[in-house]
C-alpha cells in the first residue's frame, strides 16, 4: 500500500513539474522577451540540472562503495 502511495505521489509531482516546465518555456519563447535572454535561461537551467545529476551520481557511487567497504572478505 505504501509503494502504491509513493508511486501516486511521484506521478503527481512529475505531472506538476512537467506542466510548470511547459508553461515556463512557453512564456519564455512567446512573450516579448529577447531571444538571447530566453536561450540564456534555458542554458542556465540545463547546467543546473546537469550539476544536480552529477552530484546525485557521485553520492550514489560513494554509497555503493561505502556499502562494499563495510563487508569484510
Amino acid at each position: 500500500m505504501q509503494r502504491f502511495g509513493m508511486i501516486l505521489l511521484v506521478a503527481g509531482a512529475a505531472v506538476l513539474v512537467g506542466y510548470a516546465t511547459y508553461e515556463i518555456v512557453r512564456a519564455l519563447f512567446t512573450d516579448d522577451i529577447p531571444l538571447v535572454v530566453s536561450i540564456a535561461v534555458v542554458v542556465v537551467a540545463a547546467g543546473f540540472l546537469l550539476l544536480l545529476a552529477g552530484i546525485g551520481y557521485e553520492r550514489w557511487r560513494a554509497r555503493q562503495k561505502e556499502d562494499l567497504d563495510e563487508v569484510e572478505p
